[in-house]
């Protein structure tokens, strides 16, 4: 009797052993699915992230807010005389050539309302900073400074 007792607590105890384990594996599995979602939340604002850095390089490009705040189409980009031809406009202005320059930055930028192109370039020790007008092409501030 008592042998079978001691066997069948012995079977039991098994049969226990065997459920926690089986507990142990839906844990794991848990904790796999878990790691997956948080996989697919993170890529996913990664994207989101993507997304908002496209529409930041589209507002520096023209694809931005209008005066009353509406967003500008994307014809009206099209009007903007673009990023060389401001350089080619400061050049000019400043009488010094591409090949004796070093840009510092050109950027497309709107300021009271007004598109323009921020042009800063270094010649020697002659620094130029021009903002030249986005649509027309008109030079709207032009300092020079030598250092």
């Amino acid at each position: 009797m008592k042998k079978i007792i001691s066997l069948t607590a012995l079977v039991f105890l098994l049969v226990c052993f065997m459920a926690g384990c089986g507990m142990v594996e839906n844990g794991e599995r848990a904790v796999k699915q878990g790691a997956e979602q948080v996989e697919e939340g993170a890529s996913r604002l990664m994207d989101d992230e993507k997304a908002m850095l496209n529409e930041g390089k589209d507002i520096l490009q023209g694809d931005g807010m209008n005066n009353d705040g509406s967003a500008t189409a994307n014809g009206e980009k099209s009007k903007f005389i673009g990023e060389e031809k401001a350089k080619e406009i400061a050049l000019k202005k400043a009488n010094v050539t591409t090949e004796s320059v070093i840009f510092d930055k050109v950027e497309l930028e709107q300021d009271d309302g007004v598109w323009q192109y921020e042009v800063d370039f270094k010649k020697n020790t002659t620094e130029y900073d021009a903002e030249i007008n986005a649509i027309d092409g008109s030079i709207l501030k032009w300092e020079v400074e030598n250092k």
